[in-house]
Parts: C-alpha cells; structure tokens; sequence
C-alpha cells in the first residue's frame, strides 16, 4: 500500500506538473484509509479510529532513516513508509504482528504450504 500511495501522488504529479493537483497527499492517506473501507462497504466498521469500529491499526517506526527529517508526518508516510517502517498491527484489536515480527504464525509452515500450492499450479498448466 505504502508504494501504491506514492504512486498515485506522483503519477498525477508527473501528469500535470503542479504538486497542488488531485489528489493531494492527504487525500491520497485517506483513501488508503477510510477510502478503502468505503469501497468495499466497509466503513461502518473499519478504515477508522472510532467507537465502535474494529481497532485495526498499524503503528509505524518514525526513528528510522526514510522518515529524516520529520517534520511533515504525512508526506512521510505517503512517499518515504516502507514496510519495514511496520512495527506493530492489531486487528480487531488483537495484535498480529510485534516488533516487526508476525505474532503466533508458523511463518516456515506458510512458506511450505504455498511452495506446495505453487508446485500443484505448476504441474497442473
């Protein structure tokens, strides 16, 4: 998501020549937000920090390089966030993910399993 809200930031950007042009970095934070959920239906119960919605959050590292210098957090999001810079998510307020580490997830079993599913596709074409 970090690399589709630059793009769409800097595609219009390049297009029209003007940084004041549709849409600008806030919009572009919240249509990968509250937009989003909007798109799906969804935003009666996500793609926001509000009462009675899911507490899904990211929380991103601002201590790291590609957010220097700070001083504009938005635009930092938007054009330098990584998902490296993912240091917590919660979803439906449950933590899945820790220090950058995904939390209760056999990550060598997924990797098999897809490897797997892989080599079915791949004899099955």
């Amino acid at each position: 998501m970090f690399h589709v809200m630059k793009a769409a930031v800097g595609l219009q950007r390049a297009r029209h020549e003007d940084a004041g042009i549709h849409p600008t970095i806030p919009a572009v934070l919240r249509m990968a937000t509250l937009g989003g959920a909007e798109c799906i239906g969804m935003a009666d119960r996500v793609g926001s920090l509000t009462p009675g919605k899911r507490a899904d959050v990211v929380v991103l590292d601002p201590a790291t390089l590609n957010f220097a210098p700070r001083f504009d957090w938005t635009g930092q999001i938007v054009f330098n966030g990584q998902p490296s810079n993912v240091s917590e998510v919660f979803v439906d307020g449950r933590l899945r993910k820790s220090q950058g580490e995904l939390v209760e997830v056999d990550t060598a079993r997924v990797v098999r399993e897809a490897e797997r599913a892989a080599a079915r596709l791949r004899t099955a074409a």
